[in-house]
């Protein structure tokens, strides 16, 4: 499970989470915990480092899943790899954080999502049967689709 510091903050666990939605709602199958770090930019004190190593993998496979294990069930086992209400509700549950919160930052990254993606997409320089797989993958994902949870 991915641990950092205390001095961090809930702040951060908060960011991480935004990092991680944002991965998922892109496609980017392949992030694994490497691609969310820390920086100590004065030796000392650390800080979650801005997002890097995105590629939408979405416009080249189709599905919903993610490289990141986030946390293990009840049994020991592995959980789902594919984030949603259900998963992050265990999530929160595993890692005794408050679910609210959390749900709060993945709606607030989502609608935030909804009201620039489309346009953005619109607009990039993707060959339109990638624009194509990427709003679909977009629309289809289950923080999309249950956005009232």
């Amino acid at each position: 499970m991915m641990r950092y510091p205390e001095s961090l903050g809930q702040p951060a666990v908060h960011e991480l989470i935004h990092l991680i939605i944002i991965n998922e709602l892109m496609g980017i199958v392949d992030a694994l915990l490497q691609n969310f770090a820390l920086l100590y930019r004065d030796g000392v004190t650390p800080e979650l480092s801005p997002a890097y190593d995105i590629v939408a993998w979405s416009v080249f496979i189709q599905g919903h899943c993610n490289a990141l294990a986030l946390y293990r069930s009840e049994d020991g086992t592995l959980a789902t790899r594919t984030l949603g209400p259900a998963s992050v509700r265990a999530m929160c549950n595993v890692m005794k954080i408050p679910e609210k919160p959390v749900q709060r930052v993945i709606k607030d990254a989502v609608h935030r999502v909804l009201e620039l993606w489309p346009d953005m997409i619109a607009t990039s320089a993707l060959m339109d049967n990638q624009k194509q797989a990427l709003i679909r993958h977009f629309f289809s994902h289950p923080f999309i689709q249950q956005l009232s949870w």
